[in-house]
């Protein structure tokens, strides 16, 4: 019984948190996507409705991963190119900026 109260031995640790928080993976999406699909047909089966629905997981995976590049293409080169007006105006602006090394 005396064992019980004996102190657990720790060690102190510094631990950084992050001010934001990370991106969501398409691995993440996929998973709750899978989820949802999962849920929404066990309901359904327990009603009485057979939606036909077979989720797999590799599919909605890669198709989540797919969106995900399109998306980041497309963001990637609408910022960093010019493609608005103000951004027009911002470069021409920032052509006359002198910088020493």
């Amino acid at each position: 019984m005396a064992d019980q109260n004996k102190p657990v031995r720790t060690v102190v640790q510094s631990v950084e948190v992050p001010l934001e928080a990370p991106k969501m993976s398409a691995k993440l999406v996929a998973i709750t996507i899978f989820y949802l699909i999962v849920i929404v047909n066990a309901v359904a089966v327990m009603f009485g409705f057979d939606l036909k629905i077979n989720p797999n997981y590799d599919k909605i995976y890669e198709g989540v991963t797919a969106l995900s590049t399109i998306f980041s293409i497309v963001l990637a080169a609408y910022k960093n190119h010019n493609y608005t007006k103000e951004a027009r105006i911002k470069a021409v602006a920032a052509k006359q900026v002198y910088t020493k090394n």
